[in-house]
């Protein structure tokens, strides 16, 4: 990778038959993907959309000339380069149990409950729960086991946007903070 910096695009008009894999292979061939996820989530308009990471901003550039317009299963694939709003205002934390699927997160400023689950809603991850425990600590349910599997496997690159440190939930755990 250059410079460790990951790059993000925005695919949209993804078919329904097409799974996360699919959308890697097919972006793999004109670059090289570091991740690719499908939110179940839809747009406004009901259509699917996904975003693919790449290692390096050239293949992004290219796999935007290539791909943006193209037609996939029958369908027209849009392809531009993710917009972020940044991570100034956020710190992470996170803290996950497999059993219910939770999580504890530190963000550093103080946010609501209701502000945490619409932020995390536009990006696609409206199956989340957010909940505050304490202080700057919350509670993320995923309920969704595939959902839950593809955050793992991503190593929470989705919630890292919001969450400075992800681990998994512990009875024992402990705030220093009030």
């Amino acid at each position: 990778m250059e410079n460790g910096n990951v790059v993000t695009v925005f695919v949209y008009n993804i078919p329904i038959s097409m799974h996360w894999k699919g959308l890697w292979a097919l972006f793999g061939y004109h670059g090289e993907v570091v991740d690719a996820f499908i939110p179940t989530k839809r747009c406004r308009n009901g259509q699917r959309f996904g975003f693919v990471r790449f290692s390096n901003e050239r293949d992004v550039q290219m796999v935007i000339l290539r791909l943006n317009g193209f037609f996939l299963l029958g369908k027209r694939i849009r392809v531009k380069m993710a917009r972020y709003n940044g991570r100034k205002k956020f710190w992470r934390k996170a803290l996950f149990q497999k059993e219910q699927e939770q999580s504890i997160d530190l963000v550093q400023e103080e946010k609501s409950e209701e502000s945490l689950n619409n932020r995390i809603a536009k990006i696609g991850l409206g199956e989340l729960i957010v909940r505050r425990i304490q202080g700057r600590h919350f509670l993320v349910e995923i309920l969704d086991e595939e959902l839950l599997d593809s955050l793992r496997k991503t190593e929470w690159s989705y919630l890292k946007d919001f969450f400075i440190k992800i681990e998994p939930w512990s009875e024992k755990l402990k705030f220093n903070e009030r």
